[in-house]
């Protein structure tokens, strides 16, 4: 009667909490044997996280996956599959054209290259590079879905200018060909359409490299504990008021606008900082009206945390925040540091790690290309008249990617050149990474460091 009062226990606890850890279960069952628990979840039909070194567990009954065999629940991801690499495998097998690691990740919201790495080692995955990416193949399949996949990217909705170009020069040749034809013998040869690529940096740093390896790992670490990681940074500044904004829309008569962009005529100037959640493709936005400060940049964090991520996350313990080196959150303002340590380490009780992006490197950033491209997409054409405009703009941004955005105006005013003492910085708990310390540290808040003595 007693295993089966705590059997029923352990179904009610599903039912309400849908997932549930190893120490959880172990608990609500009166155990401390693995064995005992593992017999009970059995019996029930279960299923092991693929996420979070398959830490956490759920019931068959609780749940339905989706078209890939995939269910996920607050950021713990399941797959009817069974482990990471049993899933990877099957979605590989399954597919028409392949897989390349970054839709994987997409997909499986993931880092998969280790996954991926020992599927090809073992022979369980072939591969063949594209481009400058692999392209994972099922062995039983691999041809047909090579082929597959090189017909998706050669295929064009319609001939370039330059191949009309071609043609025309062969034609004052004496040669008679049509631009379909030209394009064929251009792509034979191994012709593509290729752009200028930003590839010389006169500003890479010589530690550059190490860095962005500390930040994979770091980020690989937080995505397996369910930890929160966000990306910051500032846009540029807008000018509010019946200015020019570049691009176009679609209308019946063009909209008039002031000749000159004077800051005079300006009602005000729009400070956007921009917070990305990389793992759920999520975007905040804090529209400010003052100075873009360090007191700025955290007190977004702040409100960001409190209107946002603790219903996302629930209980938080780390937070991990990527940016740029320079700026209000740049890694040699004292300002960043100490507003962090007292609004949001010491406040909530939360080890907040910082990885700054190298110097030279603040593309990498993906705030840049997830974020605010699209919301310079977005609004393209449109004046930004107020405040109010800018906020709707920003929070109707969205794209093919799954992307959503919240807009949050801050009207505070700001001021300029607060210094922090020496004394003040004495007070907070800095703790400087072994690994680049001047681009990586932790502060840890004061509860923590008087439970450890």
């Amino acid at each position: 009667m007693k295993t089966e009062s705590r059997k029923q226990k352990l179904v009610e606890s599903f039912q309400a909490e849908k997932v549930l850890d190893l120490e959880t279960i172990k608990k609500i069952l009166d155990t401390t044997s693995r064995m005992t628990v593992f017999r009970q979840l059995k019996v029930l039909g279960y299923f092991s996280s693929y996420s979070h070194a398959g830490k956490y567990y759920t019931l068959h009954s609780h749940f339905v996956f989706d078209t890939n065999g995939l269910w996920s629940y607050g950021g713990i991801h399941f797959s009817e599959h069974g482990s990471l690499l049993e899933t990877i495998a099957t979605l590989v097998k399954r597919s028409e054209a392949g897989y390349f690691a970054s839709e994987l990740a997409r997909l499986l919201k993931v880092f998969v290259h280790n996954a991926l790495g020992k599927l090809n080692s073992q022979g369980r995955l072939l591969r063949e590079q594209i481009g400058d990416q692999y392209l994972y193949l099922s062995p039983v399949v691999a041809k047909s879905q090579f082929f597959a996949r090189k017909k998706l990217l050669t295929q064009r909705c319609a001939e370039s200018l330059a191949i009309t170009d071609s043609n025309q020069q062969l034609k004052e040749n004496g040669i008679s060909a049509c631009p379909s034809s030209v394009g064929n013998i251009l792509k034979d040869n191994d012709f593509t359409l290729k752009a200028n690529r930003k590839e010389i940096a006169e500003t890479r740093h010589p530690e550059r490299n190490w860095q962005f390896e500390i930040i994979a790992a770091t980020r690989m670490h937080f995505e397996d504990a369910g930890q929160p990681i966000i990306s910051v940074d500032s846009k540029k500044k807008e000018l509010i008021g019946n200015f020019k904004n570049p691009g176009k829309t679609w209308r019946k008569n063009y909209d008039k606008v002031y000749d000159h962009d004077f800051r005079s005529y300006a009602d005000g100037i729009a400070s956007p900082y921009g917070i990305f959640e990389p793992v759920f493709n999520l975007g905040t936005v804090f529209v400010g009206i003052s100075y873009d400060t360090a007191e700025f940049a955290v007190d977004c964090i702040e409100q960001w945390l409190n209107d946002f991520a603790q219903e996302r996350y629930g209980n938080i313990c780390e937070l991990l925040i990527l940016c740029d080196g320079g700026g209000s959150n740049g890694f040699r303002t004292s300002l960043w540091k100490y507003a962090l340590y007292q609004q949001i380490c010491n406040k909530y009780g939360i080890c907040v790690r910082v990885c700054h992006y190298p110097t030279g490197a603040s593309k990498w950033n993906p705030m840049e290309h997830r974020l605010f491209g699209p919301i310079t997409n977005n609004w393209q054409g449109r004046p930004l008249r107020s405040f109010e405009v800018a906020v709707e703009c920003i929070s109707s941004t969205s794209n093919k990617k799954g992307l959503k955005v919240e807009a949050v105006l801050n009207t505070k005013e700001y001021q300029k050149g607060i210094k922090v003492t020496d004394h003040q910085m004495k007070q907070i708990n800095l703790v400087l990474h072994d690994e680049l310390p001047l681009w990586n540290y932790s502060l840890v808040p004061s509860v923590i460091i008087q439970n450890s003595k």
